[in-house]
């Protein structure tokens, strides 16, 4: 195969694209929880757990030195608290969250093997910016823990319940702003990915899952839109994030991203032989769907039965890029649907 245009066009956009993906393995499988100290900075008898329902009564914000919000379709194990305090032994991190994972049914079907597969490419993308340069875009509103000074102020109260977009009123996407407003006073956010303080929740397992998956997209597109145009931390503080999560963001839908890839490859590869372009392209579409299940790896070790459901999960990687797509061009819905 000769050098040409094409080939080097192709090589580049695909470096671009998948240099994440290939440098996220070695942070995410070698995150480290931080452990629990003999004498540790705080004790769960100081932290406050909060069930938000609306969220607006700012004078019921906890007077102890942890507020912990919670969902209430979520399940902690014995030790979620103590693992989660002892992020804070860290006197510069502001909040913490931890790994995350769908129930699985005793008789798992597709949806449900969806929101599995949401929640472990979730897992690997914001665990392996947060090891490598403290970055992600939303500490989760599933479970999460701040210090309470962070909140106590009516400088916040002002920012969370004042909370627009182009001017309209916003009713969801409470985690994004509280992960901004942590970000922009200087605070670190820590994920403590330990096993023993894994959070297992609910999702839809029907089609109403897919209402899910806008939602969550619209919240995204805002959630980062908003920061790029407000604030600096992101590419000030997170270098590795400016290009994992907000310049990648625009890598949508993945079907056209990797079809251009496809069409570049096809034209470099013209004056190859017969045989050569043919296992070029075996291994080139060996390689995608490799990036479509190397997240999903640690599910599939616990539970290699879901194995069936992986030619789905392929086929809804390439549909969600069009939810992003239409999640974009509705960013003016600002209510739960």
């Amino acid at each position: 195969m000769e050098w040409n245009g094409n080939l080097l066009a192709f090589l580049a956009f695909f470096i671009f694209r998948y240099l994440r993906l290939v440098v996220h393995c070695v942070p995410y499988y070698r995150f480290k929880p931080r452990p629990v100290q003999v004498k540790p900075a705080y004790l769960p008898d100081q932290a406050t757990v909060i069930v938000p329902t609306t969220f607006k009564c700012a004078d019921e914000f906890a007077r102890s030195e942890i507020t912990i919000f919670a969902d209430d379709d979520v399940f902690w194990p014995a030790d979620f608290l103590e693992i989660i305090l002892a992020s804070f032994d860290d006197s510069a991190v502001g909040a913490a969250g931890p790994r995350q994972r769908v129930v699985r049914n005793a008789r798992p079907n597709v949806w449900n093997f969806l929101g599995t597969a949401y929640l472990e490419r979730r897992n690997y993308n914001t665990g392996a910016t947060n090891n490598l340069d403290g970055g992600i875009s939303t500490l989760s509103g599933r479970t999460s823990a701040y210090r309470t000074s962070i909140l106590k102020s009516d400088a916040f109260y002002d920012a969370f319940f004042n909370d627009t977009w182009f001017g309209r009123p916003l009713n969801t996407d409470d985690d994004k702003c509280l992960t901004r407003w942590t970000y922009s006073k200087g605070w670190k956010i820590h994920l403590q990915f330990d096993d023993n303080a894994v959070l297992e929740t609910t999702m839809e397992c029907s089609s109403k899952f897919l209402l899910q998956c806008v939602r969550w997209a619209r919240a995204h597109w805002r959630g980062n839109l908003t920061v790029m145009a407000n604030n600096s931390y992101w590419y000030r503080k997170h270098l590795w994030t400016l290009y994992a999560v907000y310049i990648s963001q625009f890598q949508t839908p993945a079907l056209l991203v990797d079809g251009f890839l496809v069409y570049l490859l096809f034209k470099a590869t013209e004056s190859c032989s017969y045989n050569a372009r043919w296992l070029i392209f075996q291994t080139f579409a060996f390689w995608l769907f490799f990036t479509k299940i190397v997240k999903l790896i640690p599910h599939l070790l616990r539970h290699p039965k879901d194995v069936k459901f992986l030619p789905a999960s392929v086929l809804f990687g390439y549909v969600h890029g069009f939810i992003n797509v239409y999640a974009c061009l509705t960013l003016h819905v600002v209510r739960r649907s």
